[in-house]
């Protein structure tokens, strides 16, 4: 699991996280919501010790700052929000650059059909010579996810578990493949691993994920289920937008509507 204790983050003089403490579990999915601003992606990179950070980040019991980098290499894959690549590779060199990130040593011959089986996942079977530069952004992102799960296959390696952390994973993906990237990352945390993901669809985040974190200001504004979480309360707090939230009958599941800034709380329609 991760561990994150009373974390803080200052850039350029300015708090960008203050006490942050929450814990993100193997086999489960948690996602990070909260407007533009409130420091998910922030967040994401102190994980990746991209920034530098105040407090405790331990996986699996491990702090962050005493695992070299091709340990944390080997037990997390990280997907940013975008990737800028001014070489000409091709979509399969692309996506074989995960499997050295997260292995040590020579690529052995049973990794080395690791590519394709990734871009199928991700809905990319045939696109291994394409130039990575000349797909869509949409494609571009499925394909970088295809090289962070080579990084990570075996969500659980050696009884350690592994992690995924995913920045808007579905940000340029139609809705199609939104679903797809989503069941990839449901389908590694069942199998024992862990996703930590930023999301910015609330009805996403309370289809896919076991846990929510909401920030808002830099600060930890609510965690929990996506029933404790997706409240109109805390969306009111947290985005400070007229959203409304109702639940599906079966499975019980919150789901959020935008609202007219206009409409009393009495013209609000409720699902039930």
């Amino acid at each position: 699991m991760i561990e994150i204790d009373h974390l803080g983050v200052a850039l350029s003089g300015r708090t960008i996280l203050s006490d942050i403490s929450f814990v993100a579990r193997e086999a489960r999915f948690t996602a990070i919501i909260g407007p533009n601003g409130s420091g998910k992606s922030t967040l994401l990179k102190a994980l990746c010790r991209d920034h530098a950070y105040s407090g405790n980040i331990r996986f699996d019991g491990r702090d962050l700052q005493d695992m070299s980098s091709m340990e944390a290499a080997t037990i997390r894959a990280v997907l940013p929000q975008s990737s800028t690549l001014p070489f000409p590779f091709t979509v399969r060199e692309v996506v074989a650059m995960g499997i050295g990130a997260g292995r040590p040593g020579p690529v052995g011959e049973s990794l080395r059909s690791l590519p394709e089986r990734a871009l199928h996942k991700v809905d990319l079977s045939g696109f291994g010579a394409r130039y990575y530069g000349d797909l869509s952004g949409g494609e571009q992102q499925r394909a970088q996810l295809a090289r962070v799960l080579c990084q990570v296959w075996q969500p659980v390696l050696d009884g350690i578990p592994r992690f995924l952390l995913l920045d808007e994973p579905v940000s340029s993906l139609d809705v199609k493949h939104q679903l797809i990237v989503m069941d990839v990352a449901r389908r590694f945390a069942d199998a024992g691993g862990g996703v930590l993901a930023v999301l910015h669809d609330l009805n996403l985040a309370a289809m896919y994920a076991d846990t929510i974190i909401a920030l808002s200001g830099g600060r930890l504004a609510a965690s929990g289920t996506p029933s404790d979480v997706l409240t109109d309360a805390n969306i009111q707090a947290v985005f400070a937008a007229p959203l409304r939230v109702g639940v599906t009958p079966r499975p019980s599941q919150p789901f959020v509507l935008p609202q007219s800034a206009g409409q009393s709380s009495s013209s609000h329609i409720q699902v039930a």
